[in-house]
């Protein structure tokens, strides 16, 4: 009897500890606090969307990142913003903070963009599906032709994001 009362209780408590490990941040937790400083100190620039070239670079603000995530264990959901992989999966993506982020409109600016990667792969995302990444993060920057971003994520797990 104590088997069957124990063993299940200790799966439960395992799998609340497994999921604790990874600090749930949002996507204004990647802005420093001396960047949002910068950012309401600076007026907004507008930005043209019919140019062949969209500048993330907006205020020296963007360009700033939380150096304290760094080597941290996070969950953060966003959209996914495939750039390689096949028609099943995908090994590396942008994560965004809204739809059509680098496909319909200009890029975030780099400390509003996370490049994923995973040697496994994930299943195929759709992109108007919104997803909880949980990786480690990384101050890392990622140039590629979509955008630019300054902090990159091993992914570790994923799931979709309920109730966005």
């Amino acid at each position: 009897m104590l088997k069957q009362i124990f063993f299940p209780l200790l799966a439960l408590m395992l799998s609340f500890q497994c999921h604790a490990e990874y600090e749930e941040i949002n996507w204004d937790t990647l802005v420093p606090e001396k960047a949002r400083v910068i950012l309401k100190q600076t007026k907004p620039r507008i930005v043209d969307h019919t140019g062949s070239k969209a500048s993330q670079e907006l205020s020296p603000g963007y360009s700033m990142f939380e150096e304290s995530l760094a080597g941290k264990r996070v969950r953060l959901p966003g959209f996914v913003v495939p750039l390689e992989g096949d028609n099943k999966k995908i090994y590396s993506f942008f994560l965004v903070p809204y739809f059509g982020a680098c496909i319909h409109v200009p890029p975030p600016p780099p400390n509003q963009l996370v490049h994923v990667t995973t040697e496994q792969g994930v299943d195929f995302v759709d992109i108007n599906t919104p997803i909880w990444v949980e990786g480690t993060m990384k101050l890392e920057s990622t140039k590629h032709a979509l955008g630019y971003a300054g902090y990159a994520l091993s992914l570790e797990q994923h799931r979709v994001y309920e109730g966005y």
